[in-house]
């Protein structure tokens, strides 16, 4: 099950998208089915935060996954619930062409719940007519 809120909070002009909106999602399915059972979003996003033509957004969030107990290898540890913040900017062009920028810190609570360790991801990537190209960079550190 799925549920999802976007608000406008603040407009430039109330005729025109500009301005910053706040989003909050929640998505749930049985704890026996999957994994990845409980998911919290929340955000902001600015509308056309900068002076240019093309479309472009700015937004940070919070992300907070249950993890269910139902899939914890036996003799270890119970998971623990990861958290996380993104940030997000994407520019678009003429409906067919879209360029987005992400970064993300999201404390992990599966294999090492005990000491914790937190993942740190950079993505970007071009999408345009069916074509995508992305880059990721994912960096494990313990703590």
């Amino acid at each position: 099950m799925y549920w999802m809120a976007n608000q406008a909070l603040w407009r430039v002009d109330a005729k025109q998208a500009k301005g910053l909106d706040a989003t909050v999602a929640y998505n749930w399915s049985p704890a026996n089915i999957n994994r990845n059972n409980t998911m919290l979003t929340a955000g902001l996003r600015f509308n056309e935060p900068l002076p240019v033509r093309i479309h472009n957004t700015m937004s940070v969030g919070y992300v907070r996954n249950q993890l269910s107990q139902k899939f914890v290898p036996q003799g270890t540890p119970p998971w623990k619930t990861e958290h996380g913040l993104n940030s997000t900017r994407c520019w678009t062009s003429h409906r067919c062409f879209c360029y987005s920028r992400s970064f993300s810190i999201t404390q992990r609570g599966g294999k090492n719940a005990e000491g914790g360790s937190f993942r740190i991801q950079n993505q970007g990537g071009v999408l345009g007519n069916g074509d995508a190209m992305k880059t990721i960079v994912v960096l494990i550190l313990a703590t």
